[in-house]
């Protein structure tokens, strides 16, 4: 007879990714990450073993003198992408409702109406409870409406509309759970199209068909093309084409995280925070030179902003340093239409508390939720060292494009 065990594994949320195989893959001494990988090490120990816990023997025991089957399995360990959802558009009548004031912004931000677009009804665990982008609360009926394909009904506004136009703009955040902390990193998307007939009964991939677009100078720009070309009239209704031997991917666009569309889309204020601060230590390290601005405008500097500044500023000279508005308003290059890239600049090292699965159910408000530094953060109930803390914060990511 057989018998069945299942068995599972804590792996912690700064493990080193890698298909590598075999090796040890733990942490050594203070913080130095063990250059060799991963391996499960299985273990049968014989009912008369008494002491001899280390005489093993790989796979079964044909020595009468060992006492223990030993066997290894060769793992890879990869990270984790999960909540994708848009955060805001460009065109704010639709979503809000038609405005004539013309000082108003057109770009609109979802979150805070608790109206994001997520990529479905359940969280990365296949459960049913979603959590706003705002506050962290729970919610365990999303809206359909509020889901990813953006089409009729999307809009809370109007039940009619919710599809995008063509040149709509719109703002979105994705998080990881891997080795992406350091300034080299990015995520890289490549956008597909197909074209879908008329009467809907062929698709043509974007391979087979050419796909144009038109930036501010009104030049035609090839989607995944090698040349810019540009129309040029004649005043003749008949185009003539200049070619320039410029690439789309040179034809980036930018963005400012003070845009309205990212209005409540991370951590502000005391959201999660139990106190003052999650991480009082750290967040008193912020250098005095700074501090007011960062402190400035009415609330403290979301936590996980302030470690990724901070971050960010232990790497360079106090002339190359950014405080928070330095951050909320520096230019970003991300996106053309064949290429979206969302670089270090664009990411907030975010320690996700509220994404770890003991905390699924849980707010930060509620006794079960579980905080760091904490004893809470090993089932043994002892605490973790300090290198640990700093690796976990690093360890979870959250992207804006």
């Amino acid at each position: 007879e057989v018998e069945s065990t299942e068995i599972k594994f804590y792996i912690p949320t700064w493990a080193k990714t890698t298909d590598e195989k075999f090796g040890h893959g733990y942490y050594a001494n203070a913080g130095n990450l063990s250059s060799d990988m991963y391996k499960i090490q299985l273990r049968v120990e014989a009912y008369n073993t008494g002491g001899h816990t280390d005489a093993t023997e790989d796979l079964n025991n044909k020595e009468l003198q060992k006492y223990v089957a030993t066997f290894d399995v060769p793992c890879s360990l990869s990270g984790i992408i999960y909540d994708f959802q848009i955060l805001g558009t460009n065109d704010r009548d639709m979503f809000e409702g038609y405005n004539t004031d013309l000082g108003i912004s057109v770009d609109y931000g979802f979150s805070p109406t608790k109206q994001e677009k997520k990529t479905g009804t359940k969280n990365r665990f296949g459960g049913t409870d979603i959590r706003y982008t705002l506050d962290g609360l729970l919610t365990p009926n999303w809206n359909t409406r509020n889901t990813i394909l953006m089409s009729k009904g999307s809009s809370l506004r109007y039940s009619d509309m919710g599809s995008l136009w063509k040149g709509t703009m719109f703002s979105f955040s994705v998080k990881t759970i891997s080795n992406l902390s350091s300034e080299s990193d990015y995520v890289e998307i490549r956008p597909r199209f197909r074209f879908l007939s008329a009467d809907g009964t062929s698709v043509i991939d974007s391979d087979d068909i050419k796909i144009y677009y038109t930036d501010h100078d009104q030049q035609y720009i090839e989607y995944l093309g090698d040349e810019l070309v540009n129309i040029e009239r004649n005043g003749s209704l008949t185009p003539t084409y200049k070619v320039k031997d410029t690439r789309d991917l040179s034809n980036k666009k930018s963005f400012t995280f003070s845009n309205d569309q990212f209005f409540g889309s991370w951590y502000e204020g005391e959201k999660f925070l139990k106190g003052n601060s999650m991480y009082p230590s750290d967040l008193g390290s912020i250098p005095s030179t700074y501090g007011q601005a960062l402190y400035g405008d009415g609330y403290p500097i979301p936590d996980d902003l302030a470690y990724t500044i901070l971050e960010y500023n232990e790497k360079r000279q106090i002339s190359d340093q950014i405080d928070k508005r330095g951050w909320y308003n520096r230019e970003n290059e991300c996106y053309s239409m064949s290429d979206i890239k969302l670089t270090s600049n664009l990411r907030i090292l975010s320690g996700n508390l509220d994404f770890l699965q003991r905390n699924e159910k849980y707010t930060a408000a509620d006794t079960g939720y579980n905080t760091m530094p904490g004893a809470k953060f090993k089932k043994s109930g002892a605490s973790i060292p300090a290198y640990q803390s700093a690796h976990f914060r690093s360890s979870m990511q959250t992207w804006y494009g």
